[in-house]
């Protein structure tokens, strides 16, 4: 690693040491699931391609705004989403005909503006069985393949395949500047090809998922139902209240910095929360 680049740690990602270790057998085949891999999160200003390929991650995909989920399809054809907690979110058909459940995982486009704006109900991103095998065992990219060749069979409205790049193709802030300063895109995820499936809290992560976080100006305008409404550039943003011992009214009128995940098409921020309060002057 370069001297320009830092160490990881002072990237925002996790330091060498704190993904060596051995790796936890398989957990049941009931608990692949519902459970997803470990992760860890990263600012995307602090990320770096060459610090990410010298930790094995060789991949990075869209992160969608949607909700994380389980998607079976049936012996008859029927689909199910679930959530990674075993409740039903939805159900579609198909024309497959699979001999065993297949499992993929996807993001479930509800919710949000940004999961409603997406011409697909599902992004798949993983298989876990294809009809036929358990894949959890298999490295990630040939699961990958599966899932290209599942939802090829099943096309958009319905569901459509996540977008994914090689970090050796093109680098990271290329990616970055495609797919979320342009793109508009919630962020990334990265992957490593090699990977099987795994998940619990004893694994070392799996995946790591860069978000943009950006810092706002704001003046407090009043307080409604526990929540700030905060001015940001012409825009009112709905915030949740409270810094510190300070009572959300006595914060009304106040300059306070705001930080959010990125800006919605209509001016809102994402995710956004109150770091900070400015001394009234």
């Amino acid at each position: 690693m370069s001297r320009t680049q830092g160490s990881a740690a002072s990237q925002g990602l996790p330091s060498a040491r704190a993904l060596e270790g051995r790796r936890d057998a398989h957990s049941a085949q009931e608990d692949r699931m519902t459970a997803r891999p470990n992760y860890t999160d990263a600012i995307a200003h602090k990320v770096h391609g060459r610090a990410l390929l010298q930790m094995g991650f060789d991949l990075v995909e869209v992160k969608h705004d949607g909700r994380w989920s389980v998607i079976e399809i049936r012996s008859d054809g029927a689909g199910r989403i679930f959530s990674r907690c075993g409740k039903r979110q939805g159900e579609f058909t198909t024309d497959l005909r699979p001999s065993q459940t297949i499992v993929l995982l996807g993001e479930h486009m509800i919710g949000t503006e940004r999961a409603k704006a997406c011409e697909s109900l599902i992004v798949v991103f993983d298989c876990l069985h294809d009809g036929r095998h358990d894949c959890a065992g298999q490295q990630l990219w040939a699961r990958r393949l599966k899932a290209i060749d599942i939802v090829a069979k099943v096309p958009a409205p319905i569901m459509t395949m996540v977008q994914q790049w090689d970090l050796d193709d093109r680098s990271f802030a290329a990616i970055w500047q495609d797919v979320v300063i342009e793109g508009g895109g919630e962020g990334l995820v990265a992957k490593r090809s090699l990977d099987p499936y795994s998940h619990g809290p004893h694994n070392w992560p799996h995946w790591i998922r860069i978000k943009e976080t950006i810092e706002h100006d704001a003046v407090v305008l009043g307080v409604d139902g526990g929540s700030l409404l905060c001015m940001v550039d012409g825009v009112q943003w709905r915030v949740a209240a409270g810094v510190g011992d300070l009572s959300p009214e006595g914060l009304i009128g106040l300059k306070v910095t705001l930080r959010s995940n990125g800006v919605h098409k209509s001016g809102k921020g994402r995710h956004a929360r109150l770091v900070r309060v400015h001394p009234e002057q």
